[in-house]
């Protein structure tokens, strides 16, 4: 598909992948692959503490990807809209194989028992979900914790600040000022997020910030981090955006 091409291209140029990785097609199939995966795991991880969401079922007489979709943007009226918005990879056609891998993956989650699955062992399927080498290759550099820790110690001094990082990447900068707002202010884990914002040109580690930051109380009712997608240079001051709810919730509510 010509028009497919020349979109992903222009995507990945915007996002300045192309400059970064050495196989674009490689790089792409890696970012879907992480991206559902990481998609299948949260939804059935944030069905413990909202069972209203609808069982994922996916039958073997439609294409997956368009079906995921209706399930993800169940998960819209909630929020995480960095992690479940629309995107472009979504319109890359599978293979029959590929939509048969990925739909094993979601029968194959769908078997565990969520409810029995400690938070502690959530989070490290979260924390290693993408390896260490996958990184660079999926076209994201990341900042080492220490860096991070000596930029915050310059600037975060009280409990009522605001943190912003415009270009949030897997959300280091945001995870080292929540670990200071609790372990120095005690603040519980929805007054921390309310403190933290971040956006990232890139959607994939912007994903990552949002599972990173989710990780952190997979339990708490108020787990919704303030992550978007979007350029930084072209948001303008006093500009609002909005968190669109495609859908009402299964059973009339809104």
């Amino acid at each position: 598909d010509r028009a497919l091409g020349t979109d992903l291209r222009e995507w990945a140029d915007e996002q300045g992948l192309r400059n970064i990785v050495e196989d674009l097609s490689s790089a792409l199939a890696g970012q879907m692959a992480y991206r559902l995966t990481g998609q299948v795991l949260f939804y059935y991880a944030f069905r413990r503490t909202n069972p209203s969401l609808p069982k994922i079922d996916v039958d073997d007489q439609e294409p997956v990807s368009p079906k995921l979709r209706d399930y993800w943007d169940y998960v819209r009226t909630f929020d995480y809209e960095a992690l479940f918005e629309p995107s472009i990879l979504e319109r890359i056609p599978l293979s029959t194989a590929s939509d048969s891998l990925v739909r094993k993956l979601v029968r194959e989650l769908a078997s565990y028992n969520w409810d029995s699955i400690s938070v502690d062992v959530l989070g490290a399927i979260f924390e290693q979900l993408l390896p260490v080498s996958e990184r660079i290759t999926l076209g994201q550099y990341y900042t080492p914790p220490r860096l991070a820790d000596m930029v915050l110690s310059f600037t975060l001094h009280d409990d009522d600040q605001d943190i912003l990082d415009p270009a949030v990447g897997s959300g280091t900068f945001l995870l080292r000022a929540y670990d200071r707002y609790r372990r120095k202010y005690g603040m519980l884990h929805g007054n921390i997020l309310d403190r933290l914002w971040g956006g990232d040109i890139s959607a994939f580690p912007a994903e990552l910030a949002v599972i990173n930051l989710c990780r952190q109380d997979l339990n708490s009712q108020t787990n919704y981090p303030r992550i978007i997608v979007r350029n930084f240079f072209k948001l303008k001051p006093g500009a609002s955006i909005e968190l669109p709810v495609p859908k009402p919730m299964p059973g009339g509510a809104n």
